[in-house]
């Protein structure tokens, strides 16, 4: 018997020719978010997903579907109590983007410190005074609040220590002492969110949850730090941080995520502001993390008919029964 899988979005070759190897596989490939998904999904026995949302219309469509499987570890697009209650798993990638996201949100804050892409504007524009301003500045001795401690948040603690900088870690699900002594810690990110230069989001958002930083929260930053954002569009109030940055009541923000996104041209005035560098949702596109990462979402289908499922990258593993 063939199971047919399908596969939402482009994924690195590698993954697909990992499940071309298997006979019983039939691939069906398509967009992230065609217009007859329902039509797609109703007969198909697993499916492979990037951006793609997984309601429970979706689910409850697909009377033949054994397990989804995300290509990333972020899954706030899939109704998980859906597919609890029907009994499917629905899988994570393994560690294979923690060096790529942790580097570019280090990246990222090194280009606002250093104003990187103001001043390559400039030379282009022939402006080569712009060098005077003196606009530029070090991260050495600047403090850096970490809210987030699991796999991104601690490869990007140890950049960040590497270049001089005072680091701060907030994460309300784990205990301090599971925590270095070199760093200070608390479980409330408002605890430092005064105090801190750089404040980096590496924390998941929670379903129904409001945002983690909006106006409140820009109110009590300095005047002059930089939120860094890498993990999840719905941890920020956007209208907020809007209005935050164009009253300078912070410094600035680098943004990977967003929400909705695409951020629409004509709406979303962040892409208007001097003091935000953008990027589009591609922290974790790697070519090494990309090939890994469809490697591993396409091996978490072949494990599931194969009866190896390995349960830590099942997000709901204590829900079901396998």
């Amino acid at each position: 018997m063939k199971h047919k899988v399908l596969v939402l979005g482009k994924i690195h070759q590698a993954g697909l020719d990992l499940l071309k190897n298997y006979d019983h596989f039939d691939l069906i490939l398509d967009d992230d978010k065609p217009k007859n998904i329902l039509d797609i999904t109703k007969d198909v026995n697993a499916i492979i997903v990037r951006m793609t949302p997984i309601n429970k219309e979706l689910i409850k469509n697909s009377k033949n579907l054994k397990i989804v499987s995300r290509h990333g570890v972020g899954y706030n697009t899939v109704n998980v109590e859906e597919l609890s209650s029907r009994n499917i798993p629905l899988t994570i990638t393994e560690d294979v983007n923690s060096t790529a996201v942790s580097e570019h949100a280090f990246g990222m804050m090194i280009a606002f410190s250093k104003f990187l892409i103001r001043h390559d504007n400039s030379v282009r524009n022939e402006n080569f005074k712009i060098r005077d301003e003196y606009n530029s500045f070090e991260l050495k001795d600047k403090k850096i609040l970490i809210i987030g401690f699991g796999r991104i948040g601690r490869k990007f603690a140890n950049l960040c220590e590497n270049f001089g900088m005072e680091v701060l870690i907030a994460d309300k699900f784990i205990n301090k002492s599971s925590i270095e002594k070199k760093y200070k810690f608390s479980n409330n990110f408002e605890d430092f969110i005064n105090e801190a230069d750089f404040i980096s989001l590496h924390s998941p958002h929670e379903p129904n949850s409001p945002p983690m930083f909006s106006k409140e929260q820009f109110l009590k930053m300095k005047n002059n730090s930089v939120i860094i954002n890498t993990s999840r569009g719905d941890l920020i109030n956007e209208l907020d941080l809007v209005e935050a940055l164009k009253n300078q009541i912070i410094g600035g923000a680098c943004l990977d995520v967003f929400n909705p996104e695409p951020p629409s041209i004509e709406n979303n005035e962040l892409l208007k502001l001097d003091n935000v560098i953008l990027s589009p949702h591609s922290a974790a596109y790697t070519k090494e993390a990309i090939k890994k990462m469809s490697i591993s979402c396409c091996q978490n289908v072949i494990d599931y008919f194969e009866g190896n499922i390995k349960k830590d990258l099942v997000v709901n593993f204590n829900k079901i029964k396998i």
